[in-house]
């Protein structure tokens, strides 16, 4: 997926950056995009220092929906399923120690999705230079408002 942003800050390859997000029409959701300052800000690795203010298009990747599903609900659903069993069968089935054991083995399928989704992150995929506020395309002239 390609977004469009804006450079904030960069620092030791990593910039960080502002994407703007536009309301949609058809919604009268009350969201971030209806917001003064809405957006959303991604960290992303970049080789060439950049600028704040630079504009930028950010390449991220995005994963499959049943790839999405399985690292947000199956993999934790059987930690915490395999928590339980061990948990079980470890203390005799006395309540509390089980529960606990069934939560460990939730938060360490959780801790494994962090470890492999840790790499995933954006890149630039091209930078232009950004324009100053009300700059005009080249061959084009400003009007002012008593000329329209």
């Amino acid at each position: 997926m390609r977004l469009q942003g804006t450079v904030l800050s960069w620092k030791d390859g990593v910039a960080r950056v502002h994407i703007a997000v536009n309301p949609c029409s058809a919604c009268s959701h009350r969201c971030g995009a209806h917001s003064s300052g809405g957006g959303r800000y991604l960290l992303v690795e970049s080789s060439t220092p950049l600028k704040p203010g630079r504009a930028i298009v950010v390449e991220a990747p995005l994963p499959s929906p049943a790839r999405a599903v399985a690292l947000a609900y199956l993999l934790p659903l059987a930690g915490f399923m395999a928590g339980l069993f061990i948990g079980n069968a470890a203390f005799d089935g006395a309540p509390l120690p089980v529960l606990g054991s069934g939560l460990a083995g939730a938060a360490a399928a959780y801790a494994g999705v962090a470890w492999t989704e840790r790499s995933r992150r954006a890149r630039v995929a091209g930078a232009t230079e950004a324009e100053p506020e009300g700059a005009c395309m080249p061959g084009t002239a400003a009007l002012a408002p008593e000329d329209l």
